[in-house]
């Protein structure tokens, strides 16, 4: 049985897309503490302008 030399053999598409899927699992994976620690970082950082604007507008009323 021969195979025409434009098709690729299923097998090496399967095998690239469960690299791809694994890099994706991975890079996924190893974001996540990063990203949740940026939205901590914003939180607190939100808190801060809040509280600032707070006092500004207390100086402000008096």
């Amino acid at each position: 049985m021969t195979r025409s030399s434009g098709t690729k053999p299923q097998s090496s598409n399967t095998d690239q897309t469960r690299l791809h899927n694994e890099l994706l699992t991975n890079s996924a994976a190893q974001q996540a503490l990063p990203v949740e620690k940026h939205n901590r970082f914003l939180n607190r950082l939100d808190n801060t302008i809040n509280s600032d604007r707070k006092q500004e507008n207390a100086i402000g009323n008096r």
